[in-house]
């Protein structure tokens, strides 16, 4: 008999989710997605009436739905609470399948609209005009936040001396003194900008990309979009790619839960996985 010791399990909830298209009639086939760390993503497809149950965690969580060439996301706060959403998928996928119409690769990049930097400097992307630009979006209230900030600050070393620029866009609705003083408790140096607005209303920054908490943007020396994690969050394009991210580095996906396992280590897969994803991003916005 193997001793695998103690699996404590965490309280988790449920969503219930009514999916629509842009005219808000109900769209059934829909495949819906929320990644929850160590049990990887949590997938369902929607019924004939557009109707389909996630088990989701506790924390603040990102609910992705794409249908064809449609997307959309909504996150759902934190609470122990089940919650019943709706998902609109109004966004649209662009030919190649790997952005969006919108801050889709090679479309100039939105700017910054930012309220505060957590520095007090002020700065837009025109200033760092051939260099790669890394937008890191993020919310400290996110669950798994410090894994995320680890596998940044591991990024930000890699490159560091190369002509690429770290910055971090926090959610709206914090003061940038409260994202500085969560960030000297993780030892974390980033600049990062809070949001101007929340990101369901127009000027917000993570409108602009498409985009959610834990997610990057890369773009080129030309100040064109070169990578926008977000746009390979559909089931078709992303499966593909973290399929190949986790069997070079020698893992079988998708990730499953190993026995015992503790949940900051069943997150480090999935966590290595993301940070290839993000660093062959950047390198190949170094070779443009």
């Amino acid at each position: 008999m193997i001793d695998l010791g103690t699996v404590t399990l965490k309280q988790g909830r449920i969503a219930t989710l009514t999916v629509v298209n842009s005219l808000g009639n109900p769209q059934p086939g829909a495949t819906v997605s929320s990644y929850s760390g160590i049990a990887g993503p949590a997938m369902n497809v929607t019924d004939k009436n557009g109707n389909c149950q996630l088990h989701i965690q506790s924390g603040e969580q990102t609910i992705s739905g794409v249908f064809g060439r449609l997307f959309g996301f909504i996150a759902v706060p934190a609470n122990e609470e089940d919650v019943r959403v709706e998902l609109v998928l109004s966004r649209s996928l662009d030919d190649t399948g790997t952005g969006f119409e919108t801050a889709g690769r090679g479309m100039p990049a939105p700017q910054l609209s930012v309220a505060e930097w957590t520095d007090g400097q002020r700065r837009q992307l025109a200033d760092f005009k051939g260099k790669v630009v890394v937008l890191y979006f993020w919310n400290k209230d996110e669950e798994h936040c410090d894994e995320q900030i680890a596998s940044i600050d591991r990024l930000q070393q890699r490159y560091a001396g190369q002509p690429v620029v770290f910055l971090g866009v926090h959610k709206a609705g914090v003061k940038a003194a409260d994202v500085r003083e969560y960030m000297l408790t993780q030892d974390w140096h980033l600049p990062t900008g809070v949001d101007v607005s929340s990101d369901e209303v127009d000027g917000s920054t993570f409108l602009a990309y498409e985009t959610a908490p834990s997610y990057i943007a890369v773009i080129g020396k030309d100040g064109r979009l070169s990578f926008n994690f977000s746009a390979i969050a559909s089931e078709e394009v992303g499966e593909a790619i973290f399929a190949r991210a986790a069997t070079e580095l020698g893992y079988k996906w998708p990730i499953e839960e190993s026995p015992g396992a503790d949940e900051k280590a069943g997150c480090e897969p999935c966590t290595q996985i993301f940070e290839r994803i993000e660093s062959q991003a950047i390198d190949a916005a170094l070779e443009q």
